[in-house]
């Protein structure tokens, strides 16, 4: 963990020479964790302690509620992440794993979401989408997202990569989040909204964001290509001895690049 948070911070100093905006790096430390966190203040981190966001206790469905702990690597403590929404002392957040790095600056998407539509219109141009899609007038978040985690047929609701998510905070957002877990809108075998986590982690970030930026705000979020923003250079397409999709691309797309031939 020292090793990485080193690294990232050290490439986030690195790719923000070239950058006309500053930065300021925050831990998300768990309380159970606390003890050993002394190292990040060390490396230049601000440390924020905080809990899970809320009682697990008060989750009104059964099933979540009895297993949102036992999910992916540390249940529902991932849900400190959500922290990030309530920095709004900054305009822009970017929650990022420590197994990150940071090789160029992220002006254009910086700006695509602090400034208006005309004001940013040269960034929004460049921005690296997926696909053919439009862009939002208002943009409030960038994210990727983890094809390889869903069955052939399941691309539609596929998670956000949970390593990297560029955000607006908002204490709306963060307040809205803590209602749709507690509400308990997660179907057993098949994902939050019965649609979005039917996967390893969906339960919690991978699986949640999907279904707030792709359910019940598509109009002000964007995923971005994961070849170019996050990658993870990983296979784009299903092995060719897959029944159901041979050599077809993970995504849905008829063609798609290999991010492991992409310049970084």
């Amino acid at each position: 963990i020292t090793q990485g948070a080193a690294v990232l911070r050290h490439s986030i100093y690195m790719a923000h020479r070239k950058s006309k905006y500053d930065f300021q790096m925050y831990a998300l430390v768990h309380p159970s964790a606390k003890e050993c966190s002394h190292v990040m203040s060390k490396l230049g981190y601000t440390v924020l302690i905080r809990n899970t966001p809320f009682d697990k206790q008060d989750i009104q469905n059964e099933f979540l509620r009895e297993n949102i702990d036992g999910a992916s690597c540390c249940g529902a403590k991932e849900f400190i992440k959500l922290y990030a929404y309530a920095l709004v002392n900054h305009p822009v957040a970017v929650i990022l794993d420590l197994d990150s790095l940071i090789l160029k600056p992220l002006d254009d998407l910086i700006d695509s979401i602090i400034l208006g539509e005309v004001e940013a219109l040269e960034a929004r141009k460049r921005l690296p989408l997926h696909g053919d899609l439009e862009l939002p007038k208002k943009i409030d978040a960038f994210y990727t997202r983890d094809y390889n985690m869903v069955n052939p047929g399941g691309e539609e609701y596929a998670g956000v990569q949970g390593g990297f998510l560029m955000l607006r905070p908002s204490e709306e957002a963060f307040e809205e989040y803590i209602d749709i877990i507690l509400e308990g809108n997660y179907v057993e075998g098949q994902g939050w909204g019965g649609k979005y986590g039917y996967f390893f982690g969906g339960m919690q970030i991978q699986g949640i964001c999907a279904y707030f930026y792709k359910e019940k705000h598509p109009e002000f979020a964007i995923e971005l290509n994961r070849c170019e923003i996050n990658s993870m250079a990983d296979n784009p397409n299903f092995n060719a001895n897959d029944k159901q999709k041979p050599n077809l691309c993970r995504d849905g797309r008829e063609k798609c690049e290999d991010c492991r031939d992409m310049d970084v």
